[in-house]
């Protein structure tokens, strides 16, 4: 009978302590649930995948490939905008040396012959101003002292007959007409040859004022040789650097538009040019690292930060959204890339690629 009692009341307790641990155990199951539907309650416990995350926060942003500092649009100068190309010397791909002639543009021909006779006007002037030097020539002079000499011997002759004309004027035998017209013969005659030994004198004297105006005309010839000379070299257009021709937007033949004759760029050294949104521009600095992403080559490429720009602008390089990119403000960050990163893009200018500046170093 006893036994049969503590059977019964063993039943009775694991019943009991089932319905209790079961109870128990739904209620481990809700919190359990809640805490994990709470997103503010955490392990304590440190996970290392996320300290290592944590660690190399980077800025992305989308951008363009250039060649170097800057690609050069080449262009006439003002003056002989809307030329016309009478040579193109270059074609795209070239590589040239810094100075290199490219083009000539069809002002040449007309800018040559101003030359030719700018270059003309200042033999001219250079003749008069020896000239001038070297003072009148001796046979000059010397016809000029042959005048002299006769008007002396017609003074004299003057003289004689106006002293006869007095002494004949003084007896009766002369009327006073007649003394009076050999009185203004010989006046005449005075001043006849003063005049002549004037003229003779300045042909021996070199004044001072002539070689200055005759020195003053030679350098306004040489002024416009030297006018003649830029304005023919503006016909010829050259590489203001060296380095790879990009595109070309005139050929023979073809007026220079708006675009410029062609562009120029030094491909040895290529740049990603990265458009980073302004409220990101904070966290970048010269010399941080840089991954450079090219789709079409399906390659990363390193590079190192240059350049931050000083200038907030709209952003050029769009994603596949562009209208929601349409008015973000963005400042262009500079990131060279190494060497053969750049072997490998230097015909890709102006390739869209994506980019990553590592703004913390990686543990």
């Amino acid at each position: 009978m006893l036994t049969s009692q503590k059977k019964s009341f063993r039943s009775k307790l694991l019943t009991r302590c089932g319905i209790g641990g079961l109870a128990l155990f739904v209620l481990a199951g809700a919190c359990g649930a809640y805490l994990f539907a709470d997103g503010r309650k955490i392990d304590p416990r440190p996970n290392p995948k996320a300290i290592k995350s944590a660690t190399t926060v980077g800025v992305g942003a989308l951008g363009r490939l250039e060649p170097g500092w800057k690609v050069f649009q080449v262009a006439p100068a003002a003056s002989l905008e809307r030329s016309r190309v009478e040579s193109l010397l270059v074609n795209e791909g070239d590589e040239l040396a810094s100075d290199a002639l490219m083009a000539v543009l069809d002002t040449n021909k007309i800018r040559k012959a101003a030359l030719n006779e700018a270059q003309a006007q200042v033999m001219v002037c250079r003749a008069k101003l020896a000239l001038v030097k070297s003072g009148t020539k001796a046979e000059e002079i010397s016809a000029q002292e042959a005048t002299v000499d006769q008007l002396k011997a017609s003074l004299r002759r003057s003289e004689s007959e106006f002293k006869r004309a007095e002494w004949m004027s003084r007896s009766g035998a002369l009327a006073p007409e007649d003394f009076d017209q050999k009185q203004t013969q010989m006046q005449i005659a005075k001043a006849t040859l003063k005049q002549s030994e004037a003229t003779l004198a300045a042909l021996k004297v070199v004044r001072p004022e002539d070689v200055l105006v005759a020195e003053a005309e030679l350098a306004k010839a040489e002024a416009g040789v030297a006018r003649a000379e830029a304005d023919l070299d503006m016909t010829f257009i050259k590489a203001p650097i060296a380095g790879r021709v990009l595109k070309i937007h005139a050929r023979a033949g073809e007026k220079i538009g708006d675009d410029g004759l062609l562009e120029i760029g030094d491909t040895h050294y290529m740049h990603a040019v990265a458009e980073v949104y302004e409220k990101d521009v904070s966290q970048i600095k010269v010399g941080q690292r840089a991954i450079v992403r090219l789709q079409s080559l399906d390659a990363d490429l390193v590079g190192e930060v240059v350049h931050v720009g000083w200038k907030v602008g709209r952003k050029v390089v769009l994603d596949n959204d562009p209208v929601k990119d349409t008015d973000a403000r963005v400042v262009e960050v500079r990131v060279k890339l190494d060497g053969a990163g750049s072997t490998k893009v230097a015909g890709l200018s102006y390739a869209r690629v994506q980019v990553r500046i590592e703004t913390v170093s990686p543990q």
